[in-house]
């Protein structure tokens, strides 16, 4: 008995020793295995430099190129009024001469052309411009569009307003019906542009309407009438009097449906749609505020363009490249109210329709010309 436990203690006693050696000391490699030390990584210590803050972006500062040396020559009939081209003379300290018309501008040898233009006034100096081009005299084409080229430059929306009014109109007639058109004169400009719009919606069947500034091309009862006899009618485009329109359907009765046609944006105008409007919301409506100080613009333009700063590509359009383009506001029955909440942001023009103010110096520098 006493042999069995002093087996038992012994045995307990080894078995203790081996666990506390198990545990105390690492296992042995295998035989011809490498004992590799563990090596911590060490991170290289690396000089701190002293902390310099980045320079502020400073935007350059706007200078007016010098007009020394330099003569403008401008053309403008004795009622035109040349208050914008006269201030923007002022301030450039430009030389600006008188002519007549363009061929005697070219005699004075100026070094630059203005000319008080319209789409009428436009072709029939085509010659001049010529006479212009073959002695390196830029022109800088006020309220129209000409494709003359090189350096003859429009500075106009003429194109662009009116044929945003007839794509607007071909829009809301959804592409096809019947439209009706006054192109007063005629202007063969402005049919030129119909013709390119109608070109574009062959299902549209235009009639052209007979428009004279002779006399009364339409009156209110004639476009009454005209609109109570052919109820197919689905639109109405006129190259002046659109107002005359507005107020001829405004109190039309008994027509199930009303053409859509052109506002104005004059003071008395806006407030007729808007009352309109809120007496049929579904009453549609298009017109577009214009710039009212081209001629100071130009001066700008012809400076900068006289001291070598080539125009941004992207700033010039129309129908032939060579327009000085501008962010002009188009209305319509869906942001009449906005604009009219920011009338004051206008200027009231001739007859009180609304204009554009002028653009600042470095607006027209920043519009126009590359950076």
């Amino acid at each position: 008995m006493k042999q069995r436990v002093s087996r038992n203690i012994v045995l307990f006693t080894s078995i203790m020793i081996l666990a506390a050696a198990c545990v105390a000391t690492p296992a042995s490699p295998a035989t011809g295995e490498s004992i590799v030390p563990v090596v911590e990584p060490t991170i290289p210590l690396v000089p701190t430099l002293p902390f310099t803050p980045e320079a502020p972006t400073v935007e350059p500062i706007f200078t007016l190129p010098s007009a020394e040396g330099y003569v403008l020559g401008y053309e403008a009939d004795e009622n035109q009024n040349i208050d914008g081209l006269l201030k923007a003379c002022a301030e450039t300290k430009m030389e600006c001469v008188r002519g007549k018309d363009i061929d005697e501008l070219v005699k004075k040898e100026v070094d630059v052309i203005i000319s008080y233009s319209s789409e009428w006034h436009v072709f029939g100096v085509w010659p001049q411009i010529q006479n212009a081009k073959a002695a390196s005299i830029p022109i800088f084409m006020l309220n129209a569009d000409s494709g003359e080229q090189p350096d003859i430059y429009n500075i106009s929306t003429l194109y662009s307003s009116l044929r945003a009014s007839l794509e607007w109109m071909m829009a809301e007639m959804g592409g096809e019906g019947e439209f009706v058109y006054f192109n007063f004169g005629p202007n063969n400009y402005i049919q030129e542009i119909i013709d390119e719009v109608l070109a574009a919606n062959p299902k549209v069947e235009a009639t052209s309407m007979p428009a004279s500034f002779d006399g009364e091309s339409f009156t209110k009862e004639s476009i009454a009438e005209m609109v109570k006899a052919n109820p197919k009618i689905k639109a109405i485009w006129s190259s002046n009097k659109q107002m005359d329109i507005f107020w001829a359907l405004a109190d039309l009765e008994d027509v199930e449906h009303l053409p859509v046609f052109l506002c104005t944006a004059g003071v008395n105008d806006l407030n007729g749609w808007k009352k309109w409007l809120e007496s049929d919301p579904n009453f549609k409506c298009f017109a577009t505020i214009n710039p009212g100080h081209t001629d100071y613009e130009g001066v700008y333009a012809a400076l900068f363009y006289l001291n070598g700063e080539p125009f941004n590509s992207k700033a010039l359009g129309g129908k032939w490249g060579n327009t000085l383009s501008y962010d002009y506001p188009i209305i319509t029955s869906d942001n009449l109210d906005e604009w009219m909440g920011k009338v004051d942001s206008l200027e009231e023009g001739d007859y009180g329709v609304y204009r554009l103010p002028a653009m600042t110096p470095e607006e027209i520098h920043t519009r126009w010309f590359k950076k």
